[in-house]
């Protein structure tokens, strides 16, 4: 079984390393992390770290520790770029969720002229988190 995978912006490079925020509750509140487990750290751009908990602290804070080397991964080639038209609902997510787990490295939002949903001023903002959102997650 893979070690669970928490996104970080900048990949630790020293020995010891405190996720916090979003991806720190999701580690100590819903992983339910323990010391002495596996996890990797990677910037979701090509850059990954291995290492293990030391400590769960609170509800949203996960200490850890043994980050031996910072490793890069080529990147990929060819690069897929999809343009995705804007579906009614939720199917947008859905749909960026498959993309992003087969490898998609770019996906761009099409707001065509038959399209029902548009993504106008404050909505489409709000949309477009939720992509980015999904993405990230995925």
């Amino acid at each position: 079984m893979t070690a669970p995978v928490f996104v970080v912006d900048v990949v630790p490079g020293g020995p010891e390393f405190v996720l916090d925020g979003p991806e720190g509750r999701h580690a100590v509140s819903v992983k339910r992390l323990r010391a002495g487990e596996d996890v990797v750290l990677t910037d979701g751009l090509g850059r990954w770290a291995e290492g293990v908990v030391k400590a769960a602290e609170g509800k949203d804070r996960l200490v850890v520790t043994g980050i031996a080397e910072v490793r890069e991964e080529p990147e990929p080639a060819p690069r897929i770029t999809v343009v995705q038209a804007l579906p009614k609902g939720d199917r947008g997510e859905l749909a960026v969720e498959t993309m992003t787990e087969t490898g998609v490295d770019e996906i761009v939002p099409w707001a065509a002229s038959r399209c029902i949903t548009q993504w106008k001023g404050e909505r489409g903002l709000k949309a477009l988190g939720k992509w980015r959102a999904t993405a990230r997650e995925a």
